[in-house]
């Protein structure tokens, strides 16, 4: 159970460093490696379920991802930036390996 808690607290920091939000500290709280105890993570867990800020944060934050665009928008664009380096690297004419196999 302490491992599981751990990686949601250290997820949701991820997650807010990715969505360009600098208050991790208000969805999670995070604990040092050297740190993690039975009673530290109990602590921060009842911290986190006790304390209706972080559900108000992680709500905005659910909210800020929501609104992100989704993987079909993140494949597209791989694809176009695949696309437009293979053009630049391979000499006019030429068929890519790549292209042919599919």
């Amino acid at each position: 159970m302490q491992k599981k808690w751990i990686r949601l607290s250290l997820a949701a920091a991820a997650v807010a460093g990715v969505a360009g939000i600098a208050r991790a500290e208000v969805v999670a709280q995070a604990i040092p490696p050297d740190a993690r105890t039975p009673d530290r993570v109990r602590d921060a867990v009842r911290a986190v379920l006790g304390d209706p800020s972080y559900r108000v944060s992680a709500d905005a934050l659910r909210r800020e991802m929501a609104a992100l665009p989704g993987v079909d928008q993140a494949v597209a664009h791989l694809e176009a930036l695949v696309a437009q380096r293979r053009s630049l690297l391979e000499p006019s004419g030429t068929t890519s390996p790549i292209a042919s196999a599919g």
